[in-house]
């Protein structure tokens, strides 16, 4: 029997707080780019405890997608804070490869097709680093070919510069309570 973990290539995980006012922008973009991939990515949302409409417009968006699309929404008790809402993500996550992005980011409406050509292609890369910051994912991004160097980029950078990680190199790291430690408290400061 194939597992989900075998399908999907990219878990896309959006950890989101109080952001009504603009998710209906964000998940018009992201339908957008994930159109024909559907069987290639899954989409994981969770709301960090939100005063606002976010679950209304998280249940819509999830509810108006193509059946085919892998569609998960998590909702936090109390506020976590940002950087566990992001472990937890990864935590629930089942690709292959694990992204984060953020609720306000934006990206090309193929650039997550185009890093999906690059995970899928013989280099078979550990992770995928963004050529350009601002959410953009570049059609020239470069990979990684070790997995140890995905570990390490991901501890040492978090998602500033590496996009794409390989899930499982991710969870190695945070497995590590020190190492979990200094990238709640350091890797992730701009969040």
């Amino acid at each position: 029997m194939t597992t989900i973990s075998n399908q999907i290539v990219l878990s896309i995980c959006v950890p989101t707080f109080n952001r009504a006012h603009i998710l209906e922008r964000f998940f018009s973009l992201l339908e957008t780019a994930i159109s024909n991939l559907e069987d290639k990515v899954e989409v994981l949302i969770s709301n960090n405890a939100s005063t606002d409409n976010t679950r209304l417009l998280c249940h819509a968006w999830g509810g108006g997608l193509s059946k085919n699309v892998n569609f998960r929404y998590y909702e936090q008790v109390t506020n976590i804070g940002v950087v566990r809402n992001i472990l937890f993500l990864l935590e629930k996550s089942n690709g292959k490869y694990f992204v984060f992005i953020g609720d306000d980011d934006l990206f090309e409406n193929d650039g997550i097709a185009k890093v999906i050509a690059i995970l899928r292609s013989d280099k078979k890369p550990s992770a995928v680093i963004q050529g350009y910051w601002q959410g953009r994912l570049a059609p020239l991004a470069t990979g990684f070919r070790s997995f140890v160097e995905a570990s390490a980029l991901f501890y040492e950078y978090g998602n500033a510069y590496a996009s794409i990680v390989d899930r499982q190199a991710a969870l190695d790291v945070l497995k590590k309570s020190q190492l979990r430690s200094e990238i709640e408290k350091i890797v992730w400061p701009q969040t």
